[in-house]
């Protein structure tokens, strides 16, 4: 047999191989997924229903964010039990899609639905009976999804307007939903802040987020997590996972922060979903303003890893460079397969079940292909850190990480535009957590610097005063005077000088000189007539 024949023979052998211990390796939830996958196909035909196909796995969701309008303050007002859902009548009359828990009094709020049209409704449970009732509806509007109306399958700001109680013609028969156990935000969406021992980060979470995104969405109220509160002086450090993966295996990485400086973030999406719908809404929730508002002043550091690395790579291509206020960003990709994974294209041709995401990750496929059709934008500094060892006794194909090729790693034009290359002797998993890679890596955070200056970052570093929420102080005053009591004194004394024309305004509010207009001054006035003596 000619030596070429066998080369290519050999190739295969070798591709079959890795495809098949892939599979085995779990092999048990592979066949389980596939099985409720073929379920949902039959359910499908004998009844029909949206629900239903919001879970199939062939079928794509449209991703909606969605944003509650309260020009008269009612919605932050009331303290029920609150819900978004979503009703279509597609199938059957009134159908519940999709409902969103526990709202809090956020104002933003997420749904995963398939193509068709809906009523948005919005409700609170004023008579606290722990079923939201017909007449409790207090916001409501309409959306059609459709590929030719958004055709990135993403919607942005869909606004939901609160109204007074209304009532709808049909039982909705929602039962409230019990509280989770996440710490509640004065800025951050309800359910955000969280340990990272939650349970919405384990295992069996990542694993519906792979084989089943609707389950997974069902489970995680919002894709956008922090570990404490908001606070505007730090820098916020954006960790994306890849295929399988969750915030959780970024604790070592977590627990080496300087958390005086910086804040945690993590993006909890659903890694067997489509790339660049995962992309929009990376960038829709973090790089827009949109959802978390940007500020020239606060750099953002983004550390990916994996297949993380191509969701904020074609995330930085939707920037939106006549933005104003667009920060500086510093990306560190870790052992990111930039040239997608040859393993994906093998599988592309076979009868199995094919993740939206592993399809993306082959070579071939557009979304490999169109990654770098924009350079990055001059506010943008890639990072580029590689693993090259492999702890396999057999090593199959190129050289890798033991799951990433080094030719996929260092795709050329990846080499080309990152400021930094470092190769670390550590698995693909192992540069997570490495003490060494760790050490590197927070070394490089290290020297992202805020736009305040030093006299400035001093007073934010010295906290504020601890009073209490009563007849005197609200939720908002005591977090003003807690994390920038200090800070706040200092303009008001004049020991610093303001920056920026909002500064400006708030330094007579401070001083008593103007009307206490913004939140920092209220509170701070507050204060001072409190502690006159």
């Amino acid at each position: 047999m000619p030596a070429p024949k066998i080369g290519v023979m050999l190739q295969h052998l070798i591709q079959t191989a890795v495809i098949t211990s892939l599979i085995l390796s779990t092999s048990c939830t592979y066949l389980k997924h596939a099985s409720i996958q073929a379920d949902y196909a039959r359910l499908q035909k004998a009844e029909p229903s949206q629900r239903n196909v919001r879970h199939m796995i062939e079928r794509q969701n449209f991703a909606v964010i969605g944003k509650i309008q309260d020009p008269n303050d009612l919605y932050r007002q009331d303290k029920n039990t609150k819900a978004v859902a979503a009703f279509s009548s597609r199938f059957k009359a009134n159908e519940l899609v999709e409902v969103m828990h526990d709202m809090g009094s956020g104002t933003h709020f997420g749904l995963d639905l398939p193509s068709g049209d809906y009523d948005i409704l919005v409700f609170s449970d004023r008579n606290r009976n722990r079923v939201y009732d017909s007449d409790e509806v207090v916001g409501k509007s309409q959306l059609s999804l459709s590929k030719q109306n958004y055709p990135s399958m993403v919607v942005t700001q869909h606004i939901v307007e609160i109204i007074n109680f209304s009532t709808i013609d049909w039982q909705p028969k929602i039962e409230v939903k019990e509280t989770d156990v996440s710490q509640p935000s004065i800025y951050y969406p309800a359910g955000t802040i969280r340990s990272l021992r939650d349970p919405i980060f384990s295992h069996e979470i990542s694993t519906l987020g792979l084989y089943d995104p609707a389950a997974f969405f069902e489970q995680v109220p919002t894709m956008f997590h922090a570990l404490e509160e908001d606070i505007a002086y730090k820098i916020p450090v954006i960790f994306v996972y890849g295929i399988g993966g969750s915030p959780r295996e970024f604790e070592a990485l977590v627990q080496q922060l300087d958390r005086s400086r910086f804040k945690p973030w993590f993006y909890h999406y659903a890694s067997g979903g489509d790339l660049n719908q995962m992309a929009a809404l990376f960038h829709d929730i973090f790089l827009s303003g949109k959802t978390i508002g940007t500020s020239e002043i606060i750099p953002i550091v983004i550390v990916a890893h994996s297949m993380g690395g191509l969701v904020v790579r074609e995330a930085l291509n939707l920037l939106d460079l006549g933005n104003p206020k667009l920060p500086q960003i510093e990306f560190v990709s870790l052992a990111t397969p930039f040239g997608g994974h040859p393993f994906a294209r093998s599988t592309s041709d076979t009868n199995m079940m094919i993740l939206p995401s592993w399809r993306d990750l082959n070579p071939d496929n557009e979304f490999i292909r169109q990654l770098y059709r924009k350079p990055l934008p001059d506010n943008v500094t890639h990072h580029l850190f590689y693993a090259f060892s492999n702890e396999d006794h057999i090593k199959l194909g190129d050289n890798s990480d033991g799951v990433v090729p080094l030719s996929s790693q260092l795709r050329p034009q990846a080499q080309q535009e990152s400021s930094r290359q470092l190769g670390l002797d550590v698995t693909h998993t192992g540069i997570l957590t490495d003490p060494v890679a760790i050490a590197v890596i927070v070394e490089t955070l290290s020297e992202v610097k805020t736009g305040y200056p030093d006299d400035h970052m001093s007073y934010f570093l010295q906290g504020g005063h601890d009073v209490k929420i009563g007849s005197v102080y609200n939720a908002r005053d005591q977090y003003y005077l807690r994390y920038y009591g200090r800070y706040i004194e200092a303009l008001a004394k004049g020991e610093i000088e303001p920056i920026g024309p909002w500064q400006e305004k708030l330094v007579p509010m401070l001083r008593g000189q103007a009307k206490p207009e913004f939140e920092p001054a209220k509170a701070w006035r507050k204060f001072i007539q409190n502690n006159s003596d």
